[in-house]
């Protein structure tokens, strides 16, 4: 599991032109819902003392309002806020840029990560700080927060229930925290993209003021090699755009970003930018059907379930059950996808099913169902040899059941959700086939033979319906056994 990236110490960058009740609401809340933990006289924070300490450099850029005299009056006597006055408007990139060197050189105050924020936005969610950091790690670069009004993946229409965070190609700068270190090492500044522009372009251009340059921040992080991450668990409120429609209009707004496109996809090339846009997860969902229909239960079930943002729907019909599964890998290696998603015909399939298992980030994790028939063990096993032959076998364990989520042997295949990567670490197929264990139970011995482990959500119970409709469950096995139980007491 990769280490968590330990943060002490937060710069807040925020630009603003007029626009001073945006002003107002930013630092008022942010003032109201974010702690401020206490440096000691060397400016560490203790290792005890849980928090993060952080600063705001306002950048006024050319203010005409009451803005400055209303910052002045906010930061008398606070030594972690600082406001930096430009006499002319000098654009977003300009004024990021500006925060940036008042950061390096003043080194007595070195943050760890560096937070770029539009002035129009509003925190309304208290720890907001403490969840946003906790989503860097030694491969995390930068993060960003959802919102009402920004582009792309980061809006909220996009959250899912029990997902956290998501990997992206692209994250907006009307909020972006990045590490100190990796904007190091891509240049530790904003790019304008002006320069990409031919004479005529840049007549009617404002792009030097500000315009795909979070885009262009983006593409340099991951060329290097940093992962970047929407924070699926942190809201920010974004008015949106209000300083640049003020400046520009609505026209001129529209013509910054066709410009501001042009000249990044001349910087980067078409091939780069569309990469910005496109899907960062492509997943399969893998039916293996012994007839050429499922059970309409299960039908009904996989029509409610919460998908995948990009899926690719994989089925195999009138097939034995570990060549179709040894299809549906090599269908899904076609399609490009990221994981593969198993779904068995005969299970119910819970709303929450690929959310619940996807948030665990694990390379092979199911969830439970139990055998349709007497004694409806659960299929969750650890692994047993057998003395007189030497054959593999399981061990069930209902002591297991509805415990969270938790390490196994093997696991049935109801539902199990697997990093397309691990195929590649078991080599060639066929990664399913019958042996002395059913199919799956033989991809979960590969996996042991390759080190990989495998996990399921006993909590995340899946129906199975036996061949009268009948829905298995948890509750069918403690029932079952109960009267087992009272039978022998009866004979007894």
């Amino acid at each position: 599991m990769t280490e968590k990236f330990p943060i002490k110490k937060v710069s807040i960058i925020t630009v603003c032109h007029n626009q001073l009740e945006h002003t107002k609401r930013i630092i008022n809340s942010l003032k109201r819902l974010t702690p401020q933990a206490k440096l000691n006289e060397d400016g560490i924070i203790d290792k005890e003392q849980k928090g993060i300490f952080w600063e705001l450099i306002l950048v006024n850029s050319g203010s005409t309002d009451e803005t400055g005299s209303w910052v002045e009056k906010q930061f008398i006597g606070q030594d972690h806020f600082q406001q930096i006055v430009s006499s002319e408007n000098i654009g977003w990139i300009q004024g990021i840029n500006l925060g940036l060197q008042y950061i390096s050189k003043h080194q007595d105050f070195s943050p760890d990560v560096i937070i770029f924020s539009n002035n129009d936005v509003v925190f309304d969610q208290k720890g907001w700080l403490e969840a946003l950091c906790a989503h860097f790690t030694e491969t995390v670069g930068a993060v960003g927060p959802t919102s009402n009004y920004v582009s792309g993946r980061q809006q909220t229409s996009f959250n899912h229930p029990h997902i956290t965070e998501e990997e992206t190609n692209m994250l907006i700068g009307f909020f972006l925290a990045v590490r100190r270190d990796a904007l190091e090492d891509v240049g530790f500044h904003l790019c304008s993209l002006e320069g990409f522009l031919d004479e005529n372009e840049r007549k009617d251009s404002h792009v030097g003021l500000g315009g795909a340059d979070d885009h262009d921040l983006s593409i340099r992080l991951r060329k290097a090699g940093y992962r970047l991450i929407i924070a699926r668990d942190v809201f920010i409120y974004h008015s949106g755009s209000k300083s640049f429609f003020e400046v520009l209009g609505t026209e001129g707004y529209n013509r910054q970003w066709q410009l501001a496109d042009l000249a990044l996809a001349r910087k980067w090339g078409k091939s780069e930018v569309d990469r910005l846009f496109a899907p960062p997860l492509n997943i399969a969902l893998g039916v293996a059907l012994r007839d050429w229909h499922c059970h309409w239960k299960f039908a009904s079930s996989l029509m409610m379930m919460v998908k995948p943002w990009n899926f690719n729907l994989i089925d195999a019909p009138r097939s034995v059950i570990d060549q179709a599964r040894n299809a549906i890998v090599d269908q899904a290696r076609k399609c490009g996808a990221h994981f593969l998603l198993f779904l068995d015909y005969d299970h119910i399939i819970l709303p929450d099913t690929f959310t619940r298992l996807f948030s665990h980030h694990k390379s092979v994790v199911g969830a439970l169902a139990f055998r349709r028939l007497p004694p409806y063990g659960p299929c969750i096993f650890s692994w047993r040899t057998y003395p007189e032959n030497g054959n593999l076998g399981v061990i069930d364990h209902p002591d297991w059941v509805r415990t969270g989520l938790r390490q196994v042997d093997a696991i049935g295949f109801g539902a199990v959700l697997i990093d397309m990567q691990v195929f590649d670490k078991l080599g060639p197929p066929p990664w399913f086939k019958f042996s002395e264990v059913g199919e799956d139970l033989h991809f979960c011995d590969l996996c042991a033979q390759k080190g990989i482990e495998i996990w399921c959500d006993t909590d995340l119970v899946l129906p199975h319906i036996d061949t009268s409709g009948v829905e298995i469950t948890d509750a069918t096995f403690i029932e079952y056994h109960k009267k087992q139980q009272q039978a022998v007491k009866e004979v007894a």
